[in-house]
């Protein structure tokens, strides 16, 4: 087995191969095998010699450094070629500089976690100060190449974090960059920005004074011109700083050229009737850089921010919508449409969406549910400010859509050498070329290399992959071979346009200079979409580590994370079409790559399951993110070919996935495939937890009547079934839940009651705390308080036997309810807490804003509305990015109740309003029926008695037909107050009306509460005979007695 070696080089240089650190004591040595394992080339001996003992004289240095590949350890050196005239890198050596600045090129907040972490300072730190001249001029490049890689990681996590809410671990970064560079000006910005948006001027103004002494201890200096700016603002009280942009996609490599087509596509944009901006063009011309470039430059023009989103993963235009939105930082709840809260959030911003590579998804014209008509949406319900850049290689036909043609690099003609190398096609060739070999000097190549940049037309990926040849293939040949190529396939294909000829040669040039084991390897990577893991790439493809690392130097492969490759979709395509001689071989051998990731993907959900299911939730979860273009790719072959056996193992990780992600309409496709998959291989059971899922992905989407159903019908089929327990426990609480949304309690309580003694006879912590945390909300809300509160203990429990931590946040949160309605109100605070940091760490906006929400209401049953309305309003930001209509609807109107009880009716007429109609257009009636009864009482405190008994009548009906007990005995109370109002003669009924609803059994506290203070306040009017004359009464005798009294007003 190949010796496990690791190069810690950042911070002080580290050697470790099994496990353990490896003794070098010869500085020069680490040196020695530092750079040339960070080159990545093979190293000339008097090269290095030079480098490492440059004032000593060739021959000494030389045998220094025979001594010094001695002194190095034996992992080390096993990992070295060392010949003659060379030492070089041999593949399979994690070096972490490598994988550092993979992840700094990330945007993903993981990621770039990871890079922070392995930063630990400079590189080779503290390796004293006997430097060669040489070697001391290219470490300080190095070290300060690193640094900057470095800082922009640091502020994109902060930014990253910011933008999610997590502020205080952005700090945390944030302080962290500033303890190395004390006088880093981006950072500092960044803190001025966050602190003048947040705490004020005043903050911000003291964070400059700290910037500036920095700067003038660090380099002896002023502050920038910039940041004096924007102190000067700042001390005029001209606003805060700029608004923070949301995360954006910055490009790993240079960009060369196009200077005309930036100016142009710049005031395309700029052009107010344009808002479906796309750039058009062949794949490898180069669009993607270009659509960056220009998204960095019009990032000004955009306060609100630029969104980019990448669509080359994706299969299938009904996940656009969920892409977009996640690529926006939103998470739509599983009620919610995708598209519906993009629109929202976009709807009033100034800012740029970047849709990059969307040729795929574009369908047929006119589609009402294809790409196409999404974008349509998009404009037709957003503001003019919101633009759309897109790169295709085909037009989306819309009408509102321009489009500019791209074409490649500019190049110079053959016989113009003279001024060549200002050509943007002969320095993006030059480049790539010194990548590959440090060798390569244009001076001498640059009539050859013209040649190439003509035969190619300044295509850069042809260039990228001409020049990775460099090392082996003088570039006079391959100019020649280029033109032969082309030619070869032009009189293949007289139809096909000239750049796709050219492009094609060189493609094929890289294909036919490949060993026949590197073929067989990128012909199989063809059947992996979008990037894939090492182990992938060797289950699919058989391709091994060294052969991954060989394609990614011809430039076939790109590195995309530590540990992952990307294939660009032009050699994707041409070298899937390379299996076999003929149609019927290619056939063959392509459905053997296919069988082989379709059995990797399934597996590698099945045996995520154990992840998900405990601690690490989390990075199981971004692991499966990461597959999951190829997954949902195994997930469709699956069960097309009614393999129920590979599903029904990965089912239950896949489902988990889909529902953390609220990928709601997917979920539901991809449990209906599985159904149908099940009945064709004639597998019952199989089919029996298909329709569970289904049924559980129904009620995500609202359709609760739909969930109802298909869960009866599992739970039919089981009926009897011993070895059938886990599944119908899943069912049971399913269909409890269900039942406790449509208002059903009594039967959601049952049904509770029945999956929790199936799970514990089989003694499944999962299920148990399911059962109980389903079963405890119902019997919460049916009055029965402490015993709901001993069920949701046990949840708890049992969810923290497993740690996972999604679990444990959602029994926190159901027991701190059940707290608060006993009044509990420390520790439902303590419960809405501990939920509300899991699921911050989880990144789970819905729940953050649901826990939010929940402290509002410990705080409205307090009796403190100030803070409550505080804690609604900071909710509502977050609800709103879930865009969960049923919990803004809620939001809204206790933001009104607040409002009314801290004085402010007039306030809460809006909020309130909103919330009535949302909840009535949804279908939501407890929040709509609320919040009538909050507008009565707005309506009754601003003089207004007819629309306060307007409301009032219509929560007596709805109230009445959902047997909703708390929202009569609350409408009751308001009646009760409208009598106060009518004199001395309808004092005495309101005062029993008040006090029988504060002995009912099952009322709130905030209901039971004002009854009280009503009760309380009338009391003194009346004689004690008078007051020990009140009864007791049952609702509906207080309810047929008040509706009378508002129809006589």
């Amino acid at each position: 087995m190949e010796t496990s070696l690791k190069l810690r080089l950042l911070g002080r240089p580290v050697f470790e191969a099994e496990g353990r650190e490896l003794a070098c004591n010869a500085q020069k040595a680490v040196w020695l095998a530092a750079y040339v394992f960070l080159t990545k080339v093979a190293q000339p001996r008097p090269r290095l010699a030079a480098l490492l003992w440059g004032g000593a004289g060739q021959r000494h240095a030389l045998g220094s450094l025979r001594v010094a590949l001695t002194k190095l350890p034996a992992p080390v050196l096993k990992h070295l070629s060392v010949t003659r005239d060379t030492v070089a890198p041999t593949p399979g050596v994690d070096v972490d500089v490598e994988t550092f600045t993979a992840l700094a090129s990330s945007d993903e907040v993981e990621s770039l976690r990871s890079a922070v972490a392995l930063y630990r300072g400079d590189l080779l730190q503290d390796i004293g100060q006997d430097l060669a001249p040489e070697f001391a001029d290219w470490l300080f490049a190095e070290r300060n190449r690193l640094r900057t890689i470095a800082a922009d990681a640091h502020v994109k996590l902060a930014r990253r974090l910011h933008s999610l809410g997590e502020r205080d671990r952005a700090r945390e970064v944030a302080d962290a960059w500033l303890r190395l560079d004390p006088a880093n000006e981006a950072m500092h910005r960044l803190l001025m920005t966050w602190l003048s948006q947040g705490a004020g001027g005043d903050q911000a103004l003291a964070h400059y004074e700290v910037y500036r002494r920095a700067r003038a201890v660090a380099h002896g200096a002023a502050p920038s011109e910039e940041m004096s700016s924007l102190a000067e603002r700042l001390r005029q009280g001209a606003g805060a700083a700029p608004r923070e942009m949301p995360p954006r996609i910055g490009a790993a490599t240079s960009f060369f050229g196009r200077t005309d087509e930036l100016a142009e596509l710049r005031g395309l944009l700029a052009d107010p009737t344009c808002r479906l901006l796309t750039l058009l063009g062949m794949g490898g011309v180069g669009k993607t850089r270009l659509s960056m470039a220009l998204a960095e430059m019009e990032g000004p023009a955009f306060p609100d921010g630029t969104y980019v989103v990448g669509l080359d993963d994706l299969q299938d235009p009904r996940l656009f919508a969920q892409t977009l939105a996640r690529a926006c930082g939103l998470q739509p709840a599983a009620s919610a449409s995708p598209l519906s809260t993009v629109c929202g959030f976009l709807r009033e911003r100034n800012a740029l969406v970047v849709l990059d590579n969307l040729e795929h998804l574009v369908g047929e014209p006119g589609d009402p549910h294809g790409l196409a008509a999404q974008i349509a949406t998009l404009l037709r319900e957003t503001g003019s400010q919101l633009k759309v850049l897109a790169t295709s290689r085909e037009t989306l036909h819309l009408q509102e859509e321009w489009s500019y043609e791209l074409s490649g690099l500019a190049y110079p003609a053959s016989d113009a050498v003279d001024d060549a190398q200002n050509y943007p096609a002969v320095q993006f060739f030059a480049q790539r070329a010194r990548q590959a070999y440090v060798g390569f000097s244009l001076a001498a190549e640059l009539p050859n290399v013209v040649k190439v940049c003509e035969a190619l037309e300044g295509l850069p990926l042809g260039l990228e992959l001409a020049a990775s040849w460099v090392r082996n293939v003088p570039c006079a040949e391959i100019a020649s071979s280029l033109r032969e190529r082309a030619q070869e396939l032009r009189s293949r294909h007289v139809n096909r346009a000239a750049r796709h000829q050219t492009l094609g040669a060189v493609v094929a040039y890289s294909w036919e200079r490949l060993p026949a084991e590197q073929r067989e390897a990128l012909s199989g990577l063809g059947a992996l979409h979008g990037s894939f893991s090492r182990e992938a790439a060797e289950h699919v493809a058989q391709a091994s580590l060294r052969t991954l690392t060989a394609l990614t130097e011809k430039s076939l492969l790109s590195r995309v994370s530590a540990g992952r490759w990307h294939q660009h979709e032009v050699v994707r395509q041409y070298a899937w079409d390379q299996h076999g001689t003929t149609a019927k071989a290619r056939a063959v051998r392509q459905a053997s790559v296919l069988k082989r990731r379709d059995s990797f993907y399934l597996e590698f959900l099945r045996n995520a399951q154990a992840r998900l299911d405990g601690p690490e939730e989390s990075e199981g979860l971004a692991e499966i993110e990461a597959e999951s273009a190829n997954i949902r790719r195994a997930w469709e072959s699956g069960a097309a070919s009614a393999s129920v056996g590979a599903l029904d193992a990965a089912a239950p990780t896949w489902f988990d996935f889909l529902e953390c992600r609220t990928y709601t309409a997917e979920g539901l496709r991809a449990a209906e495939a599985w159904l149908d998959a099940a009945h064709r291989a004639g597998d019952g059971a199989s089919a029996t937890r298909a329709m569970i899922r289904r049924g559980v992905f129904l009620r995500f989407s609202g359709d609760n009547p739909g969930s109802l159903a298909a869960l009866d019908e599992a739970l039919a089929a089981m009926e009897g079934l011993d070895d059938a327990k886990p599944d119908r426990s899943q069912a049971h609480a399913g269909k409890s839940f269900t039942l406790f949304l449509m208002g059903r309690l009594e039967e959601a309580e049952r049904s509770g009651a029945e999956s929790l003694a199936l799970a514990e006879a089989i003694g499944d912590k999962a299920l148990i705390a399911s059962a109980c945390r389903v079963r405890g909300l119902a019997l919460v809300q049916l009055g029965r308080r402490e015993e709901g509160r001993d069920i949701e203990r046990r949840s708890l429990e049992a969810a923290t036997s497993l740690g996972k931590p999604s679990m444990v946040a959602a029994a926190h949160n159901n027991l701190a309810l059940a707290e608060n309605h006993l009044g509990n109100y420390a520790s439902a605070e303590a419960g809405y807490e501990s939920a509300l940091d899991l699921w911050r760490l989880a990144g789970n906006t819905l729940n953050v804003g649901r826990a939010m929400h929940n402290l509002g209401a410990v705080a409205t049953r307090k009796g403190d509305y100030a803070q409550a309305l505080d804690r609604y309003q900071a909710a509502l930001e977050h609800l709103r990015r879930a865009g969960d209509r049923n919990l803004i609807a809620l939001n809204l109107m206790s933001q009104g109740d607040a409002m009314v009880r801290i004085g402010r009716p007039r306030d809460a007429m809006a909020p309130l309003e909103q919330a009535l109609m949302m909840a009535e257009h949804d279908g939501n009636m407890l929040p709509a029926l609320d919040a009538r009864i909050v507008l009565a009482q707005a309506a009754l405190a601003l003089g207004d008695r007819p629309s306060a008994t307007y409301h009032l009548v219509a929560a007596f009906e709805g109230g009445k037909r959902h047997h909703f007990t708390n929202v009569l005995a609350d409408a009751v109370i308001v009646a009760a107050r409208m009598l106060v109002e009518l004199g001395p003669p309808e004092r005495e009924r309101a005062f029993g009306w008040a006090h029988a609803v504060a002995q009912l059994p099952g009322v709130s506290v905030t209901v039971r509460r004002d009854a009280l203070a009503l009760e309380a306040e009338l009391s003194p009017a009346f004689s004690a005979a008078v007051r020990a004359a009140a009864k007791k009464r049952d609702l509906s005798e207080l309810v047929t007695e008040a509706r009378g009294a508002l129809a006589e007003a």
